[in-house]
Order: C-alpha cells, then structure tokens, then sequence
C-alpha cells in the first residue's frame, strides 16, 4: 500500500492509517495542481487562489482541518436524540418515527440481542431491503459494541451462508420473505445461533428464529449497560468485491465512520433541517455513510425500498427533500420521464451522484430539466467511504466532469502507474493516492 506521509514523501505504509485506490484520469480535469492541496505542514508556504468558471477559492480557507468528537459510533444517536428529541428522523413505508422513538426502539432491540447472548466483539448480519428496522437494527448492534456485517439481499444461498460463515456472524436479522435464504444453508454457518425475522409475526417457529416485533414489544427502552468500546475498535464489516475472488470483508472502525460522517456533514453542508431521500441501498457503503450523516444532523431520512421514477417525484414534492442521493442511471431515467415538470422539485438543494462515472452531458441535461445541481463525489468501502466531492454551496465551482476536490482532512496524489512514486504534472494520466488520519 502507498499513502502520503505528512513529514516525507510517499511510502509504504500500514493499511490501518493510510488508504490507497486506483482511479486512472487526467490530473488537468482536477481543474489545479495538486500542490495547491498539499498538507500545509511545511508543504505550502504562500496562500493560493482556485478560480474555476469566474468563482474562486481561497485554498488555506478552503476545507480547513476540523476538530471530531471521540465517541462510540452509536452516541450520535443518542447525542441528536438529546439535541432534537421530536424531529422527524426516519420514513419508511408508512413507518413515522422522531428521534426520541427511534432511539427507545435501538435501546429496546439492543436489549434484545443482548438476552440472546449478543456481545461486544461479535458480528451481526443485516439481511434486508431498506426499511426502519434496518435503521434500528443498525444502531442497536452497534450499542452493544458489536460488529455489523450488512448482506445485499440481492445474494444467492451459497452467498448468503458464505458472508454468514466467513465473518463468523452469531445472528442475522432478515426480512421474512429472505428468510428461507438464510434456513437452506444453515448447516454451512456454524457459528449462527439466532435468527431475527422481520416484517412478518406469521413465520413458523423454530429453534434459535426470533420475531423482531415480539423482541422490541417485550424488551425495555432504556439504554443497555454500554461495554467499553475503543475508538479503533471494529464497528462495521460490510464486504467488497474485489477484482479476484469472493467478497472479502472491509474492517471499519468507530472512528472511521464517525468521522467520515462529520466529513461528508461538514463538506455537503447538512444540517437537522435538511430531508434526504434514501432509495441507495443500505447495505452499500454508500447507504451507510448517509445513515451515519442524517443521524450525526439530525436530518430526516426518507426511506424508498428501491428507486421508482414516479414514487421517488412524489416523496420529492410531498416531504420537501432538500438532498437527493443518486447514480447516473438515476439521473438518466429521471431526465427522461414524461411526467417530470409535473412535480415541484423547488426545495432540492443538489443531488449528490457517484458510485460510476458521471457524464457530463447527463448531468447537464439533468440540471436543465430540473434546475437541481448535480454534484459529483468519489469514495470507496476501504475510505468509509467519501474522498472528494465537489463544492456545494456555489453551483460555479462545481465541475462534473471530475470527482471535486479532497474532503476536510484528505491528502491526495496523482502519481505514475510503474512505479507509484513520481508526483504526475497537469495533463498526465496516472494513479490517484489518497490518504487520511481519520
């Protein structure tokens, strides 16, 4: 792994510190020099200016390094349950729930869980579409200082029982109509001692299958004894796909989500007033990341359980969504809808689009039918996820046709594909290196 030290060059380094990706493009479509962006410990000695499209940027001023409270993953909910106790913070398909509601359902599953023998250190899977137990389902694990361990629930039996097994999960909560997914394999899960079952009081009752309404009904709300949990202590393990072989799973930490979240709160300009449209799966880094950021604000998260055109234009209008999350495909489809201009789309601040490229000719053409700013963002699993993102508080300093600048506390590099080492001039294609303390 290669990373970006704050006292010399690029080197190796350990890849509990340091992230690495590969992401070829050309450093002129950055629209600067990536020594404008270079850490300011000795690295910078005079101030620069950033003028894209007639706007400019102060660089020593722009994303300045910023102070993150150290705390368990789970305290943000409990920290805006406190600050905004009646908000409205999730719905879901006819489900309502403010903050206050919220966090007595986390505090009541938790206790739950823990009966079942649930501890800090263990994983827990979440097999699921997206819907508020999810939500509740997330942060209750978290509690208890264990490991969530999100499945796609677009995955097969044999996948399902390989993340299972391979993360030594010792529950899962699954939605009911993928529960026949998880019981097929079962002898292939050893470690698998629990079954949560949600959206359904009607299954078969069996050994070790639990009903996730019965065990919120019948557990008390009042926060569980919470373990002492370390700041670089493992809180999430979603998996990715690499380029060989299966699925491998991604070790993040308490402080690599909260503090990602603060992040990408502080770089997109969230606040408790903002209503976000969630129709990105959950279990994606992408999803998790944006749970992470409605609950650190405050702000209130619309839950869809996929993207439907028309649905996703009547929640728009009819909640007053101020951020919207999407892919190009999104942006495709809702650029060509037939009923588009019936809606009112006026409260949406900007859609946040990454996850693949972005063609600038979408984006344009998005922006044109919808008076809605586009902008374009990159991160990935191992980063937790967000890296760059463009500005969004002036619509002139947003250039689709790149992935925006470093978020607070990132350092990056473009350097040459062989050797990974000789720092790339404006125009060259190569390698991008990025790498944060958080």
């Amino acid at each position: 792994m290669t990373a970006f030290s704050s006292t010399q060059p690029f080197l190796k380094a350990h890849p509990s510190h340091y992230t690495f990706t590969t992401f070829y493009m050309l450093a002129k479509e950055l629209g600067i020099r990536y020594d404008m962006l270079k850490e300011r410990k000795g690295m910078t000695t005079s101030s620069t200016s950033l003028s894209t499209n007639q706007a400019s940027v102060q660089t020593e001023l722009f994303r300045p390094p910023l102070t993150y409270p150290v705390h368990p993953y789970d305290e943000m909910l409990t920290r805006t349950a406190e600050r905004y106790p009646e908000h409205v913070a999730v719905i879901s398909k006819g489900v309502n729930l403010t903050y206050r509601e919220l966090e007595a359902l986390v505090n009541a599953f938790a206790n739950a869980l823990q009966e079942l023998g649930v501890s800090k250190g263990q994983k827990v899977c979440l097999f699921m579409t997206n819907r508020a137990e999810y939500v509740i389902s997330w942060f209750a694990v978290t509690r208890l200082g264990a490991t969530v361990s999100p499945i796609n629930p677009s995955y097969k039996e044999r996948e399902v029982a390989y993340q299972i097994d391979n993360s030594e999960s010792v529950a899962v909560v699954v939605q009911h109509d993928l529960l026949p997914l998880v019981e097929a394999r079962r002898t292939e899960t050893p470690t698998l001692q629990s079954v949560i079952v949600v959206g359904s009081n009607l299954h078969q009752p069996s050994a070790h299958v639990y009903a996730f309404s019965q065990l919120v009904r019948t557990h008390p709300p009042t926060p569980p004894p919470r373990p002492q949990t370390g700041w670089e202590g493992m809180v999430a393990l979603p998996y990715s796909s690499g380029t060989t072989g299966l699925p491998k799973g991604v070790m993040l930490s308490h402080k690599n989500l909260v503090c990602n979240a603060y992040q990408s709160i502080a770089t997109a300009r969230i606040t408790f007033e903002d209503r976000m449209l969630v129709f990105l799966p959950l279990y994606h880094i992408y999803g998790i990341m944006l749970m992470g950021c409605a609950v650190a604000s405050g702000a209130r998260l619309v839950l869809m359980e996929r993207f439907e055109p028309e649905r996703s234009l009547q929640l728009i209008q009819e909640q007053g969504i101020t951020l919207l999350y999407s892919v190009p495909q999104v942006l495709s489809t809702l650029s060509e809808w037939p009923q588009l201009d019936a809606y009112d789309m006026h409260t949406v601040r900007f859609t946040q689009c990454g996850a693949a490229p972005v063609p600038p000719a979408l984006a344009h053409r998005f922006q044109e039918r919808t008076h809605i700013p586009v902008m374009t963002s990159y991160g990935l699993t191992e980063a937790s996820p967000g890296t760059h993102s463009n500005p969004v508080y002036d619509p002139q300093l947003i250039k689709v046709e790149t992935i925006g600048l470093p978020i607070h506390d990132t350092q990056q590099k473009i350097v040459d594909i062989e050797t990974g080492e000789r720092e790339l001039g404006v125009g060259e294609e190569g390698e991008l290196i990025t790498r944060s303390d958080r």
